[in-house]
């Protein structure tokens, strides 16, 4: 589910800070230590074309580094199993370990949990996380005894019960098996915040080495965030594609460079 914001500017465009119109907005607002908007706000921007009018955007954090043009999709969901020792109703241990700590915090956990209310689905919020060890649950403010609080579990996961972690509004570069949802502006830091197009006029990295693309005619992407020529495309990525639609508006019979397309990626957020 989404809302459409319609704003002048959510976010002050280039042309409105004195710069030139496209990528539409600033590098700072493109790659920002801190968010600047609410994650997931999506905006179509109003007004003149010169303004960046009629191309729509979403605020987003970047999970690696991102460069112009590069396609990305939502960060692939995280999965694994419990590990029942050191596991209880407020924390589980994740199997497959190497997180970064408290790099999961306010992310979703999804426990498909054997023992919890008798054996059920259960979703929570991420409070903290070490390499291994996923807290979700605590004490009871209001309990002189510090019993468990509302998001702890009834009884604490099975060993071998399979977990998720949901990470929302999280880009990855796109690859030929996840589905695309926009095209990065400008250069990136990974673990940075930034603002995605999913509709309108952007420069995409397309490449015609393999086979030519022509004009008008919709490209594919596959590895590394690149279009590719739909005829160029390995078997089942145009499987992954979606409901979204990119139209190169400038052939390329040669390497990956970037090229403008008009594109819509709405039915995949």
């Amino acid at each position: 589910m989404y809302r459409m914001h319609h704003f002048p500017a959510f976010l002050p465009t280039g042309k409105l800070a004195g710069g030139a119109a496209y990528p539409w907005y600033t590098a700072d607002a493109l790659n920002s230590s801190t968010p600047l908007a609410p994650l997931g706000a999506f905006w179509e921007l109003q007004g003149d074309l010169d303004v960046g009018g009629g191309n729509a955007f979403i605020y987003v954090k970047a999970t690696e580094a991102l460069a112009a043009g590069e396609v990305v999709s939502w960060k692939v969901a995280a999965s694994s199993t419990v590990t029942a020792s050191g596991s209880d109703t407020r924390k589980i241990v994740y199997a497959a370990g190497s997180l970064t700590v408290n790099a999961e915090v306010g992310n979703f956990l999804y426990i498909q949990n054997t023992t919890s209310n008798g054996g059920g689905s259960v979703l929570r919020r991420i409070r903290s996380n070490t390499a291994t060890v996923i807290t979700f649950g605590g004490a009871d403010p209001n309990s002189p005894s510090g019993a468990d609080d509302v998001d702890c579990l009834t009884l604490a996961a099975t060993n071998g019960d399979v977990v998720s972690i949901i990470r929302p509004y999280q880009v990855q570069i796109c690859t030929a098996t996840t589905v695309p949802i926009g095209i990065a502006l400008g250069t990136v830091t990974s673990g940075n915040y930034t603002i995605i197009q999913v509709a309108g006029l952007a420069l995409a990295k397309v490449d015609g080495d393999t086979t030519d693309v022509t004009i008008n005619l919709p490209c594919a992407p596959g590895a590394g965030g690149i279009l590719f020529s739909n005829a160029a495309a390995a078997a089942g990525v145009e499987a992954y594609r979606g409901n979204s639609i990119f139209l190169p508006r400038v052939a390329n019979t040669g390497a990956a460079a970037l090229r403008p397309v008009e594109f819509n990626c709405f039915g995949n957020l």
